[in-house]
């Protein structure tokens, strides 16, 4: 309902014309849970990439030389090995690139999540759109959307659908924290070449990182993709990508800190068990949301939760200079930690968990990172 109405607002849409529900029919709509249909959300999904297109060509991204395979993949292998200067000089690359990011962005994340990004943000689309380019690089996500794709017909378009999804809450969490933490304009080729070399020694080392449990989860959710069907290497790859999307802080924090990638990891990840912060994080994502501000309540919350995790990853890692240590940390803070233990294991023994219970948690343990 949102995304048309900033259309109808911008003058790009009218809902009457294309047929799309009043608000009185979208409120009933969402009352009674249904969504809009298949050809109401591909007009949508036209709109988007309309506007999208647009908004990119008017800006600098097109000229960025960092997207250059995105003009070489527009044309066929042949032309690409024997005509990449030509290709480099072809009148209509800005369009060319525009098109590419265009359809690469709204049908693998969906017509809303720019706008819904440029929300949280405040951000320009072109910034939103630098930020899923970098990701895109740096977590190899064409190489992942490829596999998948090649699943046409061969595992159930539920399955294929499951690995998108996940694909799709890397994407939330990675793409806001570049437009959050790195320096603006985005620098494309500079962001990927900084983070790029984390993500893979992170995905190196993560027999070591994680404990059982953890490898058990990751465990988990690779069966649940090959139960359908999905090769194991790719099932795999999808699987460590809640794991992975902390490559992020865990770059930044080595940078900050001089520390390496995986020692890093240790603390950042031991941290998360000592205080149950993934377990925080996954009782906000799957709490009831009836309204847009429920949602970015939720999101607020899970950015929090992150924030506190890279905070007090710092933290440890700067009191001890040889060998850091969670538990000799949480020795030196009793005091604090003793105020959020049993909050956490009170919610722990909750059957449901709701918004205002994960707001007291979060500032609880933000003053952890602030010792009070």
């Amino acid at each position: 309902a949102r995304f048309i109405r900033a259309l109808e607002k911008a003058g790009r849409l009218n809902r009457a014309i294309e047929y799309l529900p009043t608000e009185e029919e979208l409120a009933q709509r969402m009352a009674e849970r249904r969504g809009l249909t298949r050809p109401e959300l591909a007009v949508l999904l036209a709109y988007a990439k309309i506007t999208l297109y647009d908004d990119l060509l008017a800006s600098d991204l097109p000229d960025d030389p960092a997207m250059a395979e995105d003009l070489l993949r527009y044309f066929p292998q042949a032309l690409r090995e024997g005509q990449r200067d030509a290709i480099g000089r072809h009148r209509l690359r800005r369009e060319i690139v525009a098109t590419q990011v265009t359809n690469s962005l709204v049908n693998r994340v969906g017509p809303t999540f720019v706008k819904e990004t440029m929300e949280k943000t405040g951000l320009g689309p072109a910034d939103v759109a630098r930020a899923c380019v970098i990701v895109r690089e740096v977590f190899g996500l064409s190489d992942l959307w490829d596999a998948i794709d090649a699943l046409d017909t061969r595992v159930p378009a539920t399955a294929q659908t499951a690995l998108q999804l996940d694909i799709l809450a890397l994407m939330e969490r990675t793409v806001a924290w570049f437009l959050a933490n790195a320096a603006h304009p985005l620098d494309l080729a500079a962001e990927v070449a900084t983070f790029r070399p984390g993500l893979e020694t992170l995905a190196g080392t993560l027999d070591r990182v994680l404990d059982a449990e953890e490898s058990s989860r990751l465990d988990a959710r690779a069966a649940s993709h090959t139960a359908h069907g999905v090769p194991e290497a790719l099932a795999r790859r999808v699987a460590a990508l809640p794991v992975l999307a902390a490559v992020p802080d865990l770059v930044r924090i080595a940078g900050r800190t001089g520390r390496a990638v995986p020692e890093v990891a240790a603390v950042y990840f031991g941290l998360g068990r000592r205080f149950a912060l993934e377990w925080l994080r996954d009782k906000a994502v799957a709490a009831r949301i009836d309204n847009h501000w429920q949602r970015q309540a939720v999101a607020a919350i899970v950015d929090d939760l992150f924030a506190h995790q890279m905070e007090l990853t710092v933290r440890v890692l700067e009191q001890d200079a040889e060998t850091p240590s969670v538990e000799g940390w949480v020795a030196t803070h009793a005091a604090a930690v003793d105020r959020v233990e049993p909050l956490v294991a009170e919610l722990r023994a909750q059957a449901t968990i709701d918004l205002p219970m994960l707001t007291v948690a979060s500032r609880q343990l933000r003053g952890l990172t602030t010792g009070a």
